[in-house]
């Protein structure tokens, strides 16, 4: 391969980061009904055009976001996992429902940020985000000291409900008391069943 070829076919698939990125983020802040093909395209600095010579659709482009941003959470968490001791899961838990990490809409994971999106989207979407699920609750059943397999399994999938039901409400609420006070319930809740 050319340099030239290397070089175009590598503004390509910068082009196409920069795509998935801007739907991901524009998706999380304004749901997808609520950004088209335009607003993704302004936001990652390309034309509407290159949006659908790389996709084809913005469903494509959506898809492309969910599938990237669930594997962006399953890198996170692994990394995570390896950084810390055996009560990583528990940490995770509390960094997770921060302030902080909840109020950045655009930049937080995919779970909580798309999921009632991907609810509304095509087969193929939905298959992308629960492949990279399936992975994510087998990792977060590592984090479980106590318990058959199987109830490992069952306290991972209820775990990141709570993580992702939390999330969404907090987000939702004005009074920030309230908000925090659904944060601090869910931490002690999850505590909870990580010590199971």
């Amino acid at each position: 391969m050319s340099k030239t070829n290397l070089t175009n076919s590598n503004r390509k698939d910068e082009t196409k980061q920069r795509i998935i990125n801007a739907a991901g983020e524009g998706i999380r802040l304004h749901g997808y009904g609520g950004i088209g093909v335009d607003g993704i395209a302004k936001k990652a600095g390309v034309t509407s055009g290159a949006i659908y010579g790389s996709f084809g659709s913005k469903a494509n482009v959506f898809e492309a976001a969910v599938a990237k941003g669930m594997n962006d959470f399953v890198v996170g968490i692994t990394k995570w996992k390896e950084q810390n001791d055996e009560n990583w899961l528990e940490l995770f838990v509390e960094w997770y429902l921060s302030t902080e990490r909840i109020e950045d809409i655009c930049g937080s994971c995919a779970l909580p940020g798309l999921s009632v999106d991907v609810y509304r989207a095509n087969g193929v979407t939905q298959a992308a985000y629960e492949k990279q699920w399936l992975v994510l609750k087998d990792i977060v059943a590592t984090g479980f000291l106590l318990g058959t397999e199987k109830q490992k399994q069952d306290k991972a999938i209820a775990l990141l409900a709570l993580l992702c039901g939390a999330v969404t409400m907090y987000r939702a609420l004005v009074d920030k008391n309230n908000a925090k006070a659904i944060a601090t319930a869910s931490i002690a809740t999850a505590k909870s069943i990580i010590a199971s």
